[in-house]
């Protein structure tokens, strides 16, 4: 509770709490982040009973809740070897690690605001197709998001995507295995800690090359900072 707490937008939990203001509740972000964490831990929990990784629904839904809410929070914390769940499992685990939770809090990962606006812009983008003389606006809530915003968040998914994908690239060069390259990659841009294999819940990142661990630390530099940060401080070194 406290890890999903944490992992709402701080001027939001201020509002709440100090001026007794229900304004987050309102929230169209907040509403459907609250609803991702809902829907990926019934999936996970549905997969273990089924797939007999839990003795019971409650176990499972203990099991999936917190694993999920300590992924998408990029808290890093584990009560569950996660290596041992079915793929289907991990991958929800991996769609969370790089979903990350609101803007304005201090979790990592794309952020739940921009998957929100990619949302928004996708529904425009087919609103388009089928009427393009229609003027359809981006709206987070009751804010309208203009284009400038829309573009830099497109740009900044893709920018992320690209970065872990050149990095698992990296690390497979160096001799990691897939699973742990790919998911030490994005575990890393996410900064959630724990990806699977090797490095998964009860493993580390100790075996990986002495290079590779270089490579992803400054991954999880970049994806501390937020990539745009990093790429400006180059740019101006380069002028």
């Amino acid at each position: 509770i406290f890890l999903y707490i944490s992992s709402l937008h701080f001027g939001m939990l201020y509002a709440f709490v100090v001026k007794r203001s229900l304004v987050i509740f309102k929230s169209a972000v907040f509403r459907y982040y609250t609803l991702m964490i809902v829907i990926l831990s019934l999936l996970i929990a549905f997969n273990l009973v089924y797939s007999e990784n839990a003795l019971s629904w409650g176990d499972a839904l203990i099991k999936s809740s917190f694993q999920v809410v300590s992924v998408i929070t990029t808290t890093g914390l584990a009560s569950a070897d996660t290596n041992m769940w079915p793929l289907f499992s991990i991958l929800i685990l991996v769609l969370a690690m790089n979903h990350g939770a609101c803007s304005g809090s201090t979790s990592g990962g794309i952020k739940a605001d921009r998957i929100w606006i990619f949302i928004y812009a996708l529904k425009r983008q087919i609103n388009k197709q089928l009427h393009p003389n229609a003027v359809i606006p981006v709206k987070v809530g009751n804010t309208m998001i203009n284009s400038q915003m829309v573009i830099s968040t497109l740009i900044y998914i893709v920018t992320y995507i690209v970065v872990a994908f050149i990095v698992t690239i990296l690390l497979s060069l160096m001799g990691v295995g897939l699973v742990e390259a790919l998911s030490g990659s994005f575990a890393s841009i996410s900064n959630v800690g724990p990806g699977f294999g090797e490095c998964g819940a009860m493993g580390n990142f100790a075996n990986f090359p002495a290079l590779g661990k270089f490579v992803l630390t400054i991954e999880m530099f970049l994806g501390r900072l937020e990539i745009y940060v990093v790429l400006v401080i180059f740019y101006l070194f380069r002028r």
